[in-house]
């Protein structure tokens, strides 16, 4: 059972958050739509060089659900992790390093509880963030000439929740085991960025190809879903891949010494809770 006072205050702090990103890439979305018909006779025909073929993907760029996932699917991804590192990095270290965790452990919750209340809400934040990115085609595709399915836009954006929670539960881990906030935020920081050039040099060079498995953004299935090609695995890859970080996090959270900073690491014993 999760505590509901404190899943209530983790999506009032991540309030703004959540509306300036769903506002942001709403509009981006809008944008991208309207631009299209300028664009769409000189894009009949036109091939792209293999790298940025790697960058964007391989769907048809002429054509309107192409075009849309290159051009919005290819770089929300990267807003939302970044998001994602933020706010699960504020999860449990960021109430640490401002003095915030020990008052709401003065209440009557558990370490457990509190953590599960933080990762809910951070799934959440999540989901809204997904739905208020809708909004964008909803503004836009009823006025413009593009066969595109709005269903298929709502199920495309609904695939990039399961990158948000893998990311923003990772962090919450590197929160809970690594002495303090800013060493998680680089550490996880440095992951993305990591797996992001993983996940173009695979699509790049041919003999790097295996490695594309590595990069949580390979399974980001938002542009490919939009196409026609969606592949359930990854998603379920990614939900896997969350699960795991979410128990890590609540064993290395239930070790905290929350009176030492920069202590050391923490590492995760399962067992029983108290």
């Amino acid at each position: 059972m999760i505590s509901r006072g404190v899943l209530f205050k983790t999506i009032r702090d991540l309030r703004w958050q959540v509306f300036w990103y769903s506002l942001g890439l709403s509009l981006m979305g809008a944008f991208v739509v309207y631009i299209y018909p300028s664009y769409k006779d000189q894009l009949a025909g036109f091939e792209l060089p293999e790298a940025m073929k790697a960058l964007i993907g391989n769907a048809d760029f002429a054509s309107p659900k192409g075009f849309l996932a290159a051009e919005f699917y290819s770089w929300a991804p990267i807003l939302l992790v970044v998001f994602a590192i933020m706010a699960g990095t504020s999860a449990l270290a960021g109430e640490e390093e401002t003095g915030t965790l020990d008052l709401l452990l003065a209440q009557p919750v558990s370490r457990r509880r509190l953590a599960l209340a933080k990762l809910a809400g951070l799934t959440l934040a999540s989901i809204l963030i997904t739905a208020g990115t809708y909004a964008g085609w909803l503004i836009s595709i009823p006025f413009v000439d593009m066969d595109v399915s709005l269903a298929r836009l709502a199920l495309a954006n609904l695939q990039l929740v399961p990158l948000l929670l893998a990311v923003g539960f990772l962090a919450v881990w590197c929160g809970a085991f690594l002495p303090d906030r800013k060493l998680a935020t680089g550490v996880v920081t440095g992951i993305a960025v990591a797996s992001y050039v993983v996940n173009y040099l695979s699509a790049l060079v041919e003999v790097l190809k295996p490695l594309a498995w590595a990069s949580v953004f390979n399974y980001a299935e938002g542009g490919e879903t939009l196409v026609g090609s969606y592949d359930e695995w990854k998603s379920l890859v990614l939900l896997a891949a969350a699960a795991l970080f979410a128990a890590l996090a609540l064993a290395s959270f239930e070790r905290r010494d929350l009176g030492v900073r920069g202590g050391g690491l923490v590492l995760p014993r399962f067992g029983r809770w108290p």
